[in-house]
């Protein structure tokens, strides 16, 4: 059974590509970087696969530019 056309994003960290709504997005305002759990919020956005890539982002410093979206405040 087809059950139509499900749209792919790719995790920013690993690459790694799965359906939409298996990845957390994140959304890019004036105030930052914010979750976006609708994933209907305007403005750029960003797409995680898991916790881990969420560590990633906090300690891989080519990640800075999203560093404020899983809360790295400390640079």
């Amino acid at each position: 059974m087809n059950k139509g056309h499900q749209p792919t994003r790719q995790c920013v960290v690993c690459k790694r590509r799965d359906e939409k709504r298996k990845l957390m997005r994140f959304v890019h305002e004036k105030a930052g970087w914010r979750p976006d759990p609708s994933a209907l919020g305007s403005g750029r956005g960003a797409y995680l696969c898991s916790p881990e890539c969420a560590q990633a982002v906090k300690k891989n410093k080519r990640y800075r530019a999203l560093g404020a979206l899983v809360g790295q405040n400390d640079h």
